[in-house]
């Protein structure tokens, strides 16, 4: 006669058991990447700073980084810049995509028109801009120091070369177009920049240049990238030289533009959103 097999218990809560682990650590997993999730989330666009030191010729182009959910929850739908009665020509792009965010671009067209009523009574800077939400709320938000400047056309020193790299580094060659004197260089955020851009000319000032000589000047931005905030920022300076001729007296002339557009990583999003959150 056959007996059957006693049923085992023991090995049968085990499994019960390790059914249950494996679906608590699940469930445990999941609640952890959810709070990860909303802890990413941002209240509302945030702005990258941007130190831009723009000359007025005629209408004025430069764009705008900033940092959005990707579920564009909040998305901008056009800015405004203080100061200004007329609202800026704009287009907005995603630039990138990152793991909970999109770093998107608003390409800003200032006319010269509405320049000109601000800079009748010197230069003319905005820190914040007003932007209009796809949820229908209107707010402030900063984005660093746009300067606008007007700048003498008329020019001793033409740009012979220009050479810039990924590496945001580059220099500009200059060519005197008639016998100048150079008596000094200067660009704006001097003082904020610091150690963080280093420009070196292959002369010393003061120094007399005659028609055909040439003046070359080399850059580099240098950042500590602990400090995401000032490593992450966009830069674009115009170097301001003093020149004296005999027949205009005293100029301030501009080279090409120094520019630093910065790179990220998910990290860096990650780090860039923390530090911001711990600011406000």
């Amino acid at each position: 006669m056959e007996f059957e097999k006693p049923i085992s218990l023991i090995g049968d809560r085990r499994g019960k058991h390790l059914a249950l682990l494996i679906i608590a650590v699940i469930i445990l997993v999941w609640v952890g990447n959810l709070i990860f999730f909303y802890s990413q989330q941002l209240a509302q666009p945030i702005f990258f700073r941007h130190y831009y030191a723009l000359n007025v010729y005629n209408d004025v182009n430069f764009s705008l980084y900033y940092l959005a959910n990707r579920s564009l929850d909040k998305e901008i739908s056009y800015i405004e810049i203080p100061g200004l009665e007329i609202s800026p020509r704009q287009e907005v792009y995603k630039e990138n995509e990152y793991s909970h965010h999109l770093l998107k671009q608003i390409n800003v067209t200032v006319e010269r028109g509405e320049l000109e009523k601000q800079l009748a009574q010197g230069d003319f800077k905005f820190n914040e801009i007003i932007a209009h939400l796809s949820s229908g709320e209107t707010i402030t938000l900063p984005v660093g120091e746009i300067n606008f400047q007007w700048i003498d056309t008329k020019s001793p020193l033409s740009n012979q070369v220009v050479k810039s790299s990924t590496s945001n580094e580059g220099y500009t060659l200059w060519r005197a177009e008639s016998a100048v004197k150079v008596k000094a260089m200067t660009y704006r955020f001097k003082e904020l920049l610091g150690d963080h851009l280093e420009i070196t000319l292959n002369k010393k000032l003061p120094l007399q240049l005659e028609q055909g000589d040439t003046l070359k000047v080399n850059y580099r931005f240098l950042f500590d990238d602990d400090n995401v905030v000032a490593a992450k920022s966009y830069y674009h300076i115009d170097p301001l030289l003093e020149v004296e001729t005999g027949n205009d007296g005293t100029l301030t002339v501009t080279g090409e533009h120094l520019t630093y557009m910065p790179y990220f990583t998910n990290a860096d999003i990650r780090k860039f959103v923390k530090q911001k959150g711990d600011s406000q």
